[in-house]
This record gives structure tokens, sequence and C-alpha cells, in this order.
């Protein structure tokens, strides 16, 4: 806003209704959208969507094992209410299995002796139940973050737009203004356009 510290310019420009105010109003319409744009690539670039993927992978893969195994261990107790069903929800973000093997290994430490005969300890089932929880928590804080980022990015392209739209007719007036004085026009970053 490099017209603010040339009074001739700033003369003129009051005559078409761009005064200070209106100057000051841009500039800080401008910082609303570096702001924006600043708090986008710091809050949101950290989450990794691959990382969840691998890691609901693996625990699906782990959950499936260890039910499988249950099943034929404890056919009595171990039934088709615990059948996964990979395909994520896309509201929550979250796949309709997590909360099938969350409520499996909760039941299943009470029999967790009983599947120590075919290889899984204790200890492996609450490491199971350990890495569900932190994908069902990762699945949910994506699904927040990706809102909040929704969010950010609407508020983001709506100041700018607002922004484009003042610049657009702030250059038409500073072209019909400076039409005779192209040193000036240019040394506001605009050209004469013809």
């Amino acid at each position: 806003m490099g017209a603010l510290k040339d009074e001739e310019v700033m003369q003129k420009l009051t005559q078409y209704r761009y005064d200070c105010e209106q100057l000051h109003q841009a500039k800080d319409l401008l910082a609303r959208v570096r702001e924006y744009q600043r708090k986008e690539a710091q809050d949101f670039a950290h989450f990794s969507i691959e990382r969840l993927k691998n890691d609901r992978k693996l625990a699906h893969r782990t959950y499936v094992k260890h039910l499988s195994i249950a099943r034929d261990a404890l056919p009595n107790r171990v039934g088709a209410e615990y059948e996964p069903k990979p395909a994520a929800d896309r509201k929550s973000g979250e796949a309709p299995w997590i909360e099938k093997a969350a409520l499996f290994y909760n039941n299943i430490m009470y029999s967790a002796s009983e599947l120590m005969v075919y290889g899984i300890e204790k200890s492996e089932l609450e490491q199971a139940k350990a890495m569900i929880e932190a994908v069902k928590t990762a699945s949910h804080r994506m699904v927040e973050e990706q809102e909040a980022l929704k969010k950010l990015t609407s508020e983001r392209d709506k100041a700018y737009n607002e922004l484009l739209h003042w610049m657009f007719k702030f250059k038409a007036i500073v072209q019909l203004v400076l039409e005779d004085e192209p040193q000036k026009l240019a040394s506001l970053g605009f050209a004469l356009e013809s």
C-alpha cells in the first residue's frame, strides 16, 4: 500500500472515496488472508492420512487374526457380533469394525488365559486393544481437523475474494487517477493498461 506514503496520490484517490481508512481496511484484509494461510500451513500440515491408513490396516489385520483364533478356541463366546467390515464411514472417518474390535478386546480379556494355548499372550491382546484405541482416537482427530481445515479454508477464500474484489476496483481507480504518471503507477505495482 505504497499509496499511503504519497500525499499527492492520496489526495487524488480521496476524490474517488479511497481514503486512508479504506486503504488500511484493505491492508487488514490482506493481513487476514496471510494469517489464514499461515495458520493452515502451521496447524494442519502435520497430520498424515497415509500413516492413519497404515495403522488402520495393521490394527484390522491383527484384529482379524485374533478374532479367527478366538472363534476356534471359544466358539460359544465369540460369534458374528464381532464380524469385521473394513469399509470406512465417510462422516466419522472411522471404519465400522473399530467399535466391534474395541468390544471384542474388552470382552476377550476375560478369556485371555484360554487363548494362551493358541499362542496369544494377554500382553499381545492388551497391545492390540491399545492399537485399536489409538486408531479410533486418530480417526476422530482426523475428522475434527478436516472439519476445522474446511472452515478455515472457507474463511480464507471469503477474505481472499473480498480482497480481490477490492483490488480490482482500486486498480481501476489508480489507473484512472495516475494515467498521466506512469512512474507513480509503477511504484504502486500497477501498469497502465490500454
